[in-house]
């Protein structure tokens, strides 16, 4: 998920969606904007790890507000889902360059507010588009199932309807 913009409605969906299908970890890859967002998410059933995004600043309210729900990491984020290697980031800045290495099996960033997913160069990269709805009037999640890297856009409810299945 990315680009929630304090959208708690929205927010709540997308923790249903999670809990529904038994996700074992929530990726946020930013712009999360305020620390009251945090109640949201607190219904969630797995871990949450978030990168910073342009809009979550300052820092220290927001991981005050996440401290028992999530972690949150600086961008660019690297780590490992089941021997698969991901990177995690808001802005798209070197995305293609980044991409160009291969050393990930997939990249996920935000702040486009654009759903996004695709492979390139045996890479998958994926943005899944914004939580909050207010730029598109798409409010979507992605649901990644790892290892066999294959990704489902999820529209929450109230949005126009996309189906994206790669």
């Amino acid at each position: 998920m990315s680009d929630t913009h304090s959208h708690c409605a929205n927010i709540r969906q997308a923790v249903e969606v999670f809990n529904k299908n038994r996700v074992s970890r929530c990726l946020h890859a930013g712009d999360i904007l305020s620390p009251h967002a945090g109640q949201a998410f607190r219904a969630l059933r797995c871990p949450l790890d978030l990168v910073f995004g342009n809009n979550d600043s300052p820092e220290e309210p927001l991981i005050r507000a996440f401290s028992d729900i999530g972690v949150f990491h600086h961008a660019p984020f690297g780590f490992e889902i089941e021997g698969r290697r991901f990177l995690m980031m808001h802005e798209p800045i070197g995305l293609d360059a980044i991409a160009d290495v291969r050393d990930y099996d997939c990249i996920i960033y935000g702040h486009t507010h654009r759903h996004d997913i695709r492979i390139e160069a045996d890479i998958l990269i994926v943005n899944p588009g914004e939580v909050c709805g207010y730029f598109t009037g798409i409010a979507t999640v992605v649901l990644l199932e790892v290892p066999g890297m294959k990704a489902k856009l999820v529209t929450l409810e109230g949005s126009d309807e996309v189906d994206i299945f790669l």
